[in-house]
This record gives structure tokens, sequence and C-alpha cells, in this order.
């Protein structure tokens, strides 16, 4: 039931439903995989302990652009389903990310969720600019969605705000 059983062929990531940006754990138990090939079970999924304090969006920016830049793009076309992390709770982000808001946003809330935000958009914009750098970006097609609106006053509020919709 992992994705590589499901027609991807790598994963990097979290099997659980969510976890620590940096720790990688959910219910007290590390959870951050590397699935290098189609149908990656037992003796080939491996745990990533390289990615262990590593902030998750840079990690998987960082396995994006490693798989933009290997793929052959001149015998085959190229599908990746990048689901980042960011903004989902907990609202933890590089201070480097938070910074540049400390004298524009006064809530600390609104401040960090501002910071992960900057963390994917930079992110996306790595990755589009290895698919630039391949000669790939002109012949891509990029889908921005979520699973829902930003949570505003549930356990995983973050800061987000729906205005001019309402609720989370």
């Amino acid at each position: 039931m992992t994705p590589t059983f499901r027609g991807f062929e790598s994963f990097r990531g979290f099997y659980s439903g969510g976890e620590d940006y940096y720790k990688h754990s959910s219910s007290g138990a590390y959870d951050f995989r590397h699935d290098p090939t189609p149908n990656c079970g037992p003796n080939c999924s491996q745990i990533d302990s390289a990615s262990l304090d590593v902030y998750s969006t840079t990690v998987f920016t960082t396995e994006a652009v490693r798989v933009v830049n290997a793929h052959p793009f001149d015998t085959k076309p190229l599908f990746v389903y990048l689901a980042y992390q960011g903004v989902h709770a907990p609202a933890q982000v590089p201070q480097s990310y938070v910074t540049p808001y400390d004298s524009l946003i006064a809530d600390t809330k609104r401040r960090t969720f501002a910071g992960m935000l900057s963390a994917v958009d930079e992110g996306i914009g790595n990755v589009t600019a290895a698919l630039k750098a391949r000669g790939a970006l002109d012949n891509t097609v990029i889908v921005f969605t979520s699973d829902n609106g930003g949570p505003t006053t549930t356990g995983d509020g973050v800061g987000a705000r729906n205005w001019p919709l309402r609720g989370g």
C-alpha cells in the first residue's frame, strides 16, 4: 500500500498522516523513508536517517530537484508528485524564513506561517529552476492544489486566514 506499489518509481517521505518537520516523528516513532525503486518493500525500503533534523520542505525540494536532474527527458516524460508538508501543523520553520517578516507582521503565529509559506515558495522556485535548466520547463504542466483551506481555529491552526471565505 506504499507509493512504489502504486505506480511511483521512487518515494521519499513519511508514511503516516503527519509529523514533526525536523524530527520526522509521529506518535513517538521516526517515520521518514526512502524507497528508491518500484515495488520497494522489505530489504529495499530504507529509513532515511540522514534527514533527521533537516527541515522537511528542504528535504522534499532536494529530492524533487535530484529527480529532475537525473531524468532522461529525451526518452520519456516525467511525473513528480511533490506533496509538501508545509503549511500544515506543527508550526515549524527555520528562523531565516521568519526574520524577513519581523517588522511586517506583528502576530508571531502569522509570521511563522508566512515563513513556512516562503520556504515552500522557495522550494517550488528551485524545482522550476531545475526544470528550466534541463530545458523541460516549457513542456511542463504544474498543478497546485490543497487538501483543505487553511486551518484557523482547530488544533492544526498555524496562522492561516481564509478571508473572504470562512471556516478552515
